[in-house]
């Protein structure tokens, strides 16, 4: 998508180095957030996963 958006003259390449930089930054905290995050307990497995209660493979 790069060189279309700088072809086009939709983005320059600031704007994309800063996009990245961004995306980068956002990556970085959600895995320091999960490494230090608790490790869940195993009933916690199933929960919030179907949207449908009775779906029909829940635990297969």
């Amino acid at each position: 998508m790069r060189a279309p958006l700088l072809a086009n003259k939709w983005a320059s390449e600031a704007e994309l180095e800063a996009i990245d930089e961004a995306a980068k930054k956002e990556v970085e905290e959600a895995v320091k957030f999960a490494e230090e995050s608790p490790v869940p307990d195993a009933s916690e497995l199933y929960t919030d996963v179907y949207m449908q209660s009775d779906y029909p493979f829940e635990r297969d």
